[in-house]
Parts: C-alpha cells; structure tokens; sequence
C-alpha cells in the first residue's frame, strides 16, 4: 500500500484519550508526556512572526473584501477577469510595449502576489500561520487559543436551515499544549489525536464509496428503463470506488503546484497497482 509510510510515522506518537468537552471554548488539559505530535504541525506553529508590509496588509484586506462581498468562488472569478482587465488597460497606457503575452503573465504575476500575501499574512497575534485569529480565541494574555478553519457539512440535505452543519472539525491548539485536531460527531466536540484521525478517514472513505454506490443505484430505480444492464453490489461498489478516485484526482491536479509531477504519481500507482495483479 502506498500509504503504509505514512500509517507508520505515526505509530510513534501516543495515544490521547478522546476528550468530549460541551462547547468549544472549553479548556482541554493535555499531558506532554502522553501526546505526541508531528514535527511539521510544531515548526508551523512555532515560526516567529514578522509584521506584514503595507503592500501585504493591502493586498490581504483586498482578498478578504473579495471573499466577504463575493462569496468562496469570488476569487475564481477575479482569476477569470483579471486577464482582460490588464489586457485592456496595457492597450490603452502602453499601446507601444503591449503584447498579449505580457499582458497574460502581468495578470498572472498580481494575483499570484495577492494569493501570497494571504498565504504568508496571519491574523493571529502570536504569529501561528494557521490560526484564523478569531478575537474570541485571544482575549486571555496569558493563554491563547489558536484555532483554524473550519469545514463541515451544511447543505440542503440536512433538512434544517438552522443548524451550524455536521462532521464539523479544525485544528486547535492551546498556548501551552500540542496541537490536536477537534471533531464533532455527535453534538459534543471531541478532541482527537493523530491515530484517531487516521480511523475517522479509514471510516469515512468506504462510507463515500457507499455513499456513491447507493446514489448509483437509487438512480436506476427512478430510472427502471433507461438502465441497459444489471449491476451487481460489487459492480455498483466499485464503479463508486472509482467515481470517489476520479473527483479526489481532480481536487489534487486543481490545487497542485506541480500537475506533472502529480500525474507521474498517479501513473506510478497505477504501474504499481498493475504489477500486483500479475
């Protein structure tokens, strides 16, 4: 397995008992002796802060703007319409070094340093690149907690505009502790450890494949006629499994720095993923 590297560095860190807490801002207590926690998670962390330029700090409450007023997809579309926007602005102040390769590469170079600007600026007083910088979390000078974005499930499928959503989880970290990773599961919120995230993704692979699986067969029910063949369970399972490969594929070559090198990595699991069937 492809993964088994990774399974192991994490085998050395200990295992913390999963801590329930009634609300978010409750204070869980952690033993350094008993908790382990990845050097990248500790070197993010720890690095020293530096205040943001004035072109930084610019840039950083242009983007918040956009996104406050846009919504998340109203970066994408300043991406799409910067082109034409430097594109007609050259023509028009620069007529004599316009072409439209450099237009296209100015347009790409501002919003790569917008997009640098958010990456290397933190709202966060102690400097912790990943910490949202909520006020609420830093209002205690003795001890902050730092905390990260959020991500959870709130669509129309919940049935119940007033719920926050669910299989809500963030990092977390107080001043003096590791950082952990907090998930709610069943309206407490659980702090979990490093072997505790890695079952949560082990459970929640096969439940998307099923996931997919039954919205592939609940289709062919609605749909009795239009259906040319017979799936077995098997059948509906794996051609599910491959739907979930497919759009995980397509979030990693959209966000990847590196798109042939990313595809190398996919050929090479598939070369590998060959050899064994021989």
């Amino acid at each position: 397995m492809l993964n088994t590297e990774i399974q192991a560095s994490t085998a050395t860190n200990q295992p913390v008992p999963c801590m329930k807490t009634e609300g978010r801002k409750v204070r869980v207590t952690f033993d350094p002796k008993k908790t382990g926690a990845p050097a990248a998670f500790l070197t993010d962390g720890a690095r020293e802060h530096t205040e943001p330029t004035e072109e930084q700090t610019a840039a950083r409450a242009f983007v918040d703007h956009v996104e406050a007023t846009k919504g998340p997809q109203g970066l994408d579309r300043l991406h799409a319409a910067l082109p034409a926007i430097v594109d007609k602005a050259m023509r028009d102040t620069v007529p004599s070094q316009y072409t439209p390769a450099l237009a296209a590469a100015v347009a790409e170079d501002i919003f790569a340093r917008l997009m640098a600007a958010r990456a290397n600026s933190t709202r966060c007083t102690d400097g912790v690149a990943w910490c949202d910088g909520d006020p609420v979390n830093h209002t205690d000078d003795d001890d902050h907690r730092h905390q990260g974005a959020e991500h959870t499930l709130n669509g129309s499928y919940l049935c119940d505009p007033g719920t926050e959503g669910i299989a809500t989880f963030y990092l977390a970290k107080w001043r003096d502790s590791q950082p952990h990773l907090v998930f709610q599961g069943t309206g407490l919120w659980a702090d979990i450890d490093l072997a505790q995230v890695d079952e949560l993704i082990g459970d929640a692979v096969p439940w998307l494949t099923q996931l997919i699986a039954t919205r592939r067969h609940l289709s062919i029910l609605l749909n009795p006629g239009r259906t040319p063949f017979e799936e077995t369970g098997e059948q509906q399972t794996a051609s599910a499994g491959f739907d979930l490969a497919t759009r995980a594929m397509d979030v990693a070559l959209e966000n990847t720095a590196d798109r042939a090198g990313t595809l190398r990595a996919l050929r090479t699991f598939l070369d590998m993923a060959e050899a064994e069937q021989a």
